[in-house]
């Protein structure tokens, strides 16, 4: 669990940073474009990170797996030539898609923003595509030479100065201002990033930029392309799904309850956001490397059950917390034009809850190799995301979203649970399962019981301060005592 605490802690650097800027950000495009603008830009941001889910190839867990394996033996050819077959691939993918987007512009604009205005705008924020699928590529190397240090500095640098491209061209031009942004955030974003991994390199291994680029020389490319993509096509069909399904989903809410709903709806997918990363993150960054070396079943439960374990003792609460303060939230970080997005914040943060239990579960499978389990479960969550929603957006509008996305991830954490249980042997602690039961409880009553204001704040801010002491045991205790000790 003290592991667990570290990865979350270190990880959790840049993720702090990110946040506080990103309510900087929220606000200053919530002020300055308003429902619509915002409904817009968000669109355009989803289309963004769906097209650069599928030029990455899905290659980055690859990349970060096998730098490091090569780092480790000192293999520099190895990292070098990981690295540009990489970015050779997912700049071939790249130029594919640029040159589709260009041919039909105005039908992706349509489908995307339910009007053909936008066709220019959207090439423009294509080609940035290429500059933030570089950028990934050389995050997840930098995290492969066992560097987070360097790599929470890095975005750190790029999360600041990119807000300052925000507000400039925001600022000055509004929503088209905002397309620019896209286009031109990650070449910012390319040259810093280049510039930390290459001190590494030179650092460490002795390698220039340019010496690097001229080392690269009869590599076998079919090589290291299939040891990549051994994990790259899952990914990568799980990764678009997701984001194409989101996509439609937006595009959707949009043709259906106007670009406004859309804008409503960015408030609680950006609010939810905030906080998630302190779990994804260390989650990732330590169950994964723990899990893929472990072969015996009784260390593998040990870890899944800790992880259960960390995520409902702090979730849990984060949630609640989270609810108590959404008015304040959404008139502090937003405008009180966004106030009807509370409508749908109580089911959406529910859904959270079973979000996180099943990208933990899902980490495992990966972890484990189970590529096809993986996304036979992936496909199934967003098929049904695609269907529930389709079939309710006319009845319910925006909580149509809030109602899917939760059936989605109840869905998702039923199925891993009920394949690790049947198909890897996993076993609940006693622990967990009364702990998740009273959590379920504990949220329930949060969010969906009445009450007056004042009595309600009063009373559930008490429930949070009870949960933390029923939660934490002695050993939690302890080891959360030495955590904050050793900073």
């Amino acid at each position: 669990m003290k592991k667990l605490y570290r990865a979350t802690a270190a990880m959790g650097v840049s993720t702090v940073v990110a946040m506080g800027i990103g309510l900087v950000r929220a606000k200053f495009l919530a002020v300055t474009l308003g429902p619509s603008g915002l409904g817009i830009f968000s669109q355009a941001m989803t289309f963004f990170q769906s097209a650069e889910a599928i030029c990455g190839l899905g290659i980055s867990m690859g990349i970060t797996k096998y730098v490091s394996e090569m780092w480790q033996k000192q293999d520099i050819s190895g990292v070098r030539n990981t690295m540009s077959v990489a970015i050779t691939m997912q700049a071939l993918c790249f130029f594919v898609f640029f040159i589709l987007t260009l041919i039909f512009s105005k039908t992706i604009s349509q489908f995307v923003f339910s009007s053909s205005e936008y066709s220019w705008l959207l090439v423009l924020v294509s080609g940035g595509v290429l500059f933030s699928i570089f950028v990934t590529t050389m995050e997840c190397t930098i995290l492969g030479l066992a560097r987070p240090g360097v790599f929470s500095k890095a975005r750190i640098l790029h999360y600041i100065l990119g807000l300052a491209l925000l507000i400039l061209f925001v600022g000055t031009m509004k929503l088209r201002g905002g397309f620019l942004y896209l286009a031109f955030n990650y070449a910012l974003g390319f040259v810093i990033i280049t510039l930390f991994l290459f001190r590494i390199l030179k650092t460490e291994a002795g390698l220039s930029f340019l010496r690097f680029v001229k080392k690269i020389r009869n590599v076998d490319f079919k090589f290291y392309a299939e040891k990549l993509f051994a994990y790259g096509a899952v990914v990568l069909l799980s990764s678009a799904l997701t984001g194409l399904t989101i996509l439609y989903v937006r595009s959707t809410l949009i043709r259906v309850s106007g670009v406004e709903a859309n804008g409503f709806y960015q408030v609680v997918f950006a609010l939810v956001g905030y906080y998630t990363p302190f779990f994804t993150n260390g989650i990732w960054g330590y169950l994964f490397p723990k899990l893929s070396g472990i072969t015996n079943t009784r260390h593998f439960n040990l870890e899944i059950n800790k992880a259960i374990r960390f995520i409902l003792i702090f979730l849990i609460p984060s949630i609640a917390v989270l609810f108590l303060a959404k008015k304040a939230l959404i008139l502090v970080i937003f405008s009180k034009e966004f106030l009807p997005a509370l409508e749908i914040f109580p089911v959406y943060l529910l859904a959270s809850l079973f979000f996180m239990i099943s990208y933990m579960l899902a980490t495992a499978l990966m972890a484990k190799k189970k590529l096809a389990a993986y996304f036979s479960i992936i496909l199934s969550q967003y098929l049904l995301y695609a269907l529930l929603f389709t079939v309710l957006v006319r009845q319910l509008g925006l909580m149509a979203v809030a109602i899917s996305y939760l059936a989605m991830n109840t869905l998702a954490s039923f199925a891993l649970i009920t394949y690790q249980i049947k198909k890897m042997n996993f076993v609940f602690t006693k622990q967990n399962i009364i702990l998740f039961a009273a959590g379920l409880v504990f949220i329930l009553f949060i969010l969906f019981v009445p009450l007056e204001p004042v009595a309600s704040l009063i009373l559930k801010g008490i429930l949070v301060v009870c949960w933390f002491l029923f939660a934490i045991g002695k050993r939690e205790k302890a080891l959360f005592r030495s955590f904050v000790r050793a900073r």
